[in-house]
């Protein structure tokens, strides 16, 4: 597509009379059309530019300008060319207000920014607010929770690998935030430290890189003596408290870009750790951290779950707030989490596998196509709170286009 000229000439400024400015990705579309099409980088870059695309975002830059002034000069892109790239460049940039450094509000000025206000508590509330916000309810038996006044005064076993980390609530493409609040550190927070023990229990990817030799994860890794050794102290720790929060989850060295998950459940320690957790822990909540789905099997002995997606700088204030009740939980999945039989089924041949992108092959993807609950573990939309609903006078008005629901919510909770 980025050196398709009837999309992005024909049809995006001929059709569409649109001036949108035109940019590569990264890693980048310009030397993935030079393999694809079994051509050089540089008359690739030929065709991109005279399709009409205007900035380039990538690794080699320091090439990609001698090739342009080269074929400028030999004639294979014209001036003409350039000179119209340039002005849709600017374009944006005067709509953007790039140029206005007269007005007060000029947004690109040093000067316009209180750097007081940078990590101020507003901010941090806001990040708490965001992780609490997004911290989805999966199961919550005999309404255990919140936890209240009464569960204060009671011990806490803090285990699992995301329970006191930092990183590991940020994942990739983040910026460095000045600290970060873990599950481990918020907990002390609002129950005091003398109520609280912490065991890792077990590394969270089993130590093998998800890029290692540039591949993903082909097979599990098995857990070394060292992993024995951090389950007992984690079974130790957690017979020994009232209340078990066990943090699970998958982090960048597991899911990530260029990084495919082999299966839908936790890294095996991980589930050697919740296996053996489970047995011996009196009261069990567990916290996942992916932004992909988990399936934890029939593994029903917890008292409540919640899925949490890398809830940021604040994850663990803002997972405190939901387990005791400041917020109730309102959040929902964005996506459907199937159970790890439907993914052995599904990637059991490669009409259906991970590889294919249609929705309706062999079983179906997504709440849209998959349509054998078995399969589904939770699905889209789910979410549980803390109170009750009741809807009530349902109405679909449909004008052209536009389709407006009206609907009268009371909270029964």
């Amino acid at each position: 597509s980025c050196v398709d000229n009837f999309l992005l000439n024909t049809t995006l400024r001929q059709n569409w009379n649109s001036d949108a400015l035109i940019q590569t990705d990264c890693c980048d579309s310009v030397t993935s059309v030079a393999s694809f099409l079994d051509i050089s980088i540089e008359e690739a870059l030929v065709q991109y530019v005279n399709a009409g695309g205007a900035l380039y975002f990538g690794f080699l830059e320091g090439k990609m300008r001698p090739y342009l002034e080269n074929n400028i000069k030999n004639g294979n892109i014209t001036e003409e060319t350039i000179r119209n790239i340039g002005q849709r460049v600017l374009l944006t940039q005067f709509k953007l207000g790039f140029f206005d450094q007269h007005r007060a509000d000029y947004p690109f000025s040093n000067a316009s920014i209180d750097w007081n206000l940078l990590n101020s508590d507003k901010h941090r509330k806001l990040a708490r607010d965001a992780a609490a916000n997004s911290t989805v309810l999966l199961k919550n038996e005999n309404n255990f929770l919140p936890l209240n006044t009464a569960h204060k005064n009671m011990s806490y076993a803090m285990i699992g690998p995301f329970a006191n980390c930092t990183t590991c609530y940020l994942h990739d493409y983040t910026g460095t935030p000045s600290f970060v609040t873990s599950f481990y550190t918020a907990l002390n927070n609002v129950v005091g430290t003398s109520s609280v023990v912490y065991a890792q229990g077990s590394n969270n990817t089993c130590t093998t890189s998800c890029y290692s030799g540039g591949k993903g994860h082909l097979v599990p890794c098995v857990p070394g003596d060292e992993a024995r050794v951090m389950l007992q102290a984690a079974v130790s720790t957690a017979e020994k408290a009232d209340i078990t929060i066990l943090a699970l989850g998958l982090g960048e060295n597991v899911e990530g870009e260029g990084c495919d998950r082999y299966n839908l459940t936790l890294p095996l320690d991980q589930q050697l750790l919740l296996t053996a957790v489970s047995k011996v822990a009196k009261s069990l909540v567990i916290v996942l951290v992916s932004a992909g789905g988990i399936d934890l099997g029939n593994n029903t002995s917890a008292n409540a779950v919640l899925w949490q997606p890398y809830g940021g700088e604040e994850a663990g204030s803002g997972l405190m707030d939901v387990l005791f009740g400041v917020v109730s939980p309102a959040a929902r999945l964005p996506q459907t989490i199937y159970t790890q039989s439907w993914a052995e089924q599904m990637n059991h041949n490669l009409t259906t596998s991970i590889l294919s992108f249609d929705l309706e092959v062999g079983l179906g993807r997504t709440h849209r196509y998959l349509n054998n609950t078995q399969y589904i573990r939770h699905h889209f939309g789910f979410g549980l709170s803390y109170s009750t609903f009741q809807y009530s006078n349902l109405e679909t008005l449909y004008n052209q286009e536009v389709i407006t629901i009206n609907t009268t919510v009371m909270n029964t909770g």
